[in-house]
C-alpha cells in the first residue's frame, strides 16, 4: 500500500523526491509552512509529512493543525543539535535519510514500483517543480477522512498520561469506572443562564462522586468567577492555553492553575475565562484543543461553559486566529451539548436558528427552556414542534436570584437542572437521589 506524503523545506530536500517516489505517492512540497497548513485543512490526501527541522518549516501552527486532522510529521535532520530540539517537542518521528524513512514507515508500504505524484499550484516550492517536472501526475484517490493507523484516538486515554485528582471522590464512587464525560454549556445570543446551567451540573456531577472541572472558555462574556465568588488574580483557561501554546502544559500545572471550590463537603475545580474580551486571542483553538486533551485524563467529568458566537472568518482568512474557533472545537469535541435557550418570541426564534448553526458541530444537543413555568411551558413546546424538530429536554422554572444563590453557596444543585445533568449523562438517579432542596 502507497503512502501519500507531503515534503515541508528548501531546496536541500530536492534529493529526496526520488528515493522517496520509490516507495511513496510524494503528492505535493512547498518551501511555506502556510501553504501547508491550508492544504491539510483542505483535506489533501497526505497521511504523512515530511517536514525539514527547522524553526521556519516546522511551526507550532504546523504541527497543531497536522495533529488535528490526522497527519503524521516526520523531521528531517541534519544534526544531532537539531535531533536534539525535535526530541523535545515531542510526538514526532526523526529521519536523517530516505532509507531511515522507509524503514520507519515500511510497516504500511510495500514498495512494488516508483510512483511520485503531484497536482500542480502556484505556490509549490521552485525547487519542488524543477525536481518534478517530468514525473508529474495526479495521485491516486483516497478518502481525505482517513486517519492513520499510529494516530492516536482521542477516546482511548493513555492510563500513563492518567493522573489523581485532587478532586477527592465520596467513598459510594470508588468501586464504579469514572464516567469520562464532557459536557459543553451553549446558548444563542440573549440566552440568559449559560454559566448558571454550567454551574448547577458541575454541582450535580460533583454530588455524585466524581471528579468535575469547570471551565469558562467564554471570549465575550466569562462569568464563572465572579458567579462563585472566586478571586480571579489570573485566569486559569488563558494560562493552560499559554503553556499549552509552548509545549509546556502538564496536569500539575493544571492542578496547580485551577481555582477549587470547596463547600459544605462538596467540592469541584474551576478555570476561570478571560476577564476582557480583547484578550481572546489568548484562547484561540489550536492551544485550547491541547488543554482539552490534558484536563480529559485529568477528570471525571468537565464541563464547559461557552461563548454564544459560532460565526466563522474562512471568508476572510483561512489561516488568521478564529476568535470562535475554541466554542467550536468545545462543541465538537464535549459527549453531551446542553443549549439554553429563553421561551418568550424572541428567545424561541433565535433557539431555533441556534440548534441549526451548531449542527456542523452537534446533532443532538440537550435542549433547556430557562425561566420557563406554567403556560408558558405549554406554548413554547407548541412552538418548537411546529417550526422545528427539538424537543427540550428540561425546562428550569423561573427562581428568585436569592434562592439560587443560595443553592450556589450550599453547594447543591438546584432541582430542576437535575434532569439535564441526568440527560447530558454526568449523573445517575442511583448515585444522587432526587430531593426536595428548598423547603417549598
Amino acid at each position: 500500500m502507497m503512502v501519500d506524503c507531503g515534503i515541508v523545506g528548501d531546496t536541500e530536500l530536492s534529493s529526496w523526491i526520488e528515493p522517496l517516489g520509490a516507495w511513496c505517492t510524494v503528492s505535493w512540497g512547498t518551501d511555506d509552512p502556510i501553504d501547508a497548513v491550508r492544504r491539510i485543512q483542505n483535506r489533501d490526501s497526505v497521511t504523512t509529512l515530511f517536514v525539514q527541522a527547522s524553526v521556519h518549516h516546522l511551526t507550532a501552527l504546523l504541527m497543531s493543525i497536522a495533529a488535528e486532522y490526522g497527519v503524521r510529521i516526520v523531521a528531517i535532520v541534519a544534526d544531532d543539535t537539531a535531533e536534539s530540539w525535535i526530541e523535545a517537542l515531542g510526538n514526532i518521528d526523526v529521519v536523517r535519510t530516505p532509507a531511515e524513512a522507509a524503514v520507519l514507515l515500511g510497516a504500511v508500504s510495500q514498495p512494488d514500483e516508483a510512483h511520485v505524484g503531484g497536482v500542480d499550484s502556484p505556490s509549490r516550492a521552485p525547487w519542488f517543480r524543477a525536481a518534478h517536472a517530468e514525473t508529474m501526475n495526479t495521485p491516486p484517490d483516497s478518502d481525505p477522512d482517513c486517519i492513520p493507523a499510529h494516530m492516536p484516538k482521542r477516546d482511548t486515554p493513555s492510563e500513563e498520561a492518567a493522573i489523581e485528582s485532587t478532586m477527592e471522590p465520596h467513598p459510594e464512587s470508588t468501586d464504579r469506572e469514572p464516567v469520562r464525560r464532557m459536557v459543553a454549556v451553549w446558548g444563542p445570543i440573549g440566552s440568559p443562564g449559560r454559566s448558571t446551567v454550567a454551574i448547577g451540573l458541575a454541582v450535580h456531577a460533583a454530588q455524585s462522586g466524581a471528579s468535575v472541572l469547570l471551565i469558562d472558555a467564554d471570549s465575550y462574556g466569562s462569568s464563572l468567577a465572579i458567579g462563585l465568588g472566586l478571586l480571579d488574580e489570573a485566569p486559569g483557561f488563558a494560562a493552560c492555553c499559554r503553556l499549552a501554546g509552548k509545549g509546556e502544559l502538564t496536569p500539575q500545572q493544571v492542578t496547580r492553575l485551577a481555582e477549587r471550590v470547596v463547600r459544605h463537603g462538596i467540592e469541584f475545580a474551576v478555570l476561570t475565562g478571560i476577564p476582557r474580551a480583547e484578550r481572546w486571542g489568548e484562547t484561540e483553538r489550536h492551544k485550547a484543543q491541547a488543554v482539552v486533551a490534558c484536563v480529559r485524563e485529568m477528570f471525571d467529568i468537565v464541563i464547559v461553559d461557552c461563548g454564544f458566537s459560532v460565526e466563522d472568518n474562512d471568508w476572510i482568512d483561512a489561516i488568521a486566529p478564529r476568535r470562535n474557533g475554541t466554542t467550536q472545537l468545545m462543541l465538537s469535541e464535549a459527549d453531551a451539548t446542553v443549549v439554553v435557550g429563553l421561551s418568550d418570541p424572541v428567545g424561541l426564534a433565535r433557539l431555533i436558528r441556534g440548534v441549526d448553526d451548531i449542527a456542523e458541530w452537534c446533532e443532538r444537543p440537550l435542549v433547556v427552556l430557562n425561566r420557563t413555568a406554567g403556560s408558558d411551558a405549554a406554548q413554547a413546546h407548541s412552538v418548537l414542534r411546529r417550526f422545528s424538530t427539538i424537543e427540550p429536554c428540561a425546562v428550569i422554572p423561573p427562581d428568585s436570584r436569592t434562592g439560587l444563590h443560595d443553592a450556589f453557596d450550599r453547594a447543591r444543585g438546584v432541582a430542576a437542572m437535575y434532569e439535564v445533568a441526568i440527560a447530558a449523562g454526568i449523573c445517575s438517579p442511583a448515585v444522587t437521589p432526587r430531593r426536595r432542596l428548598f423547603g417549598r
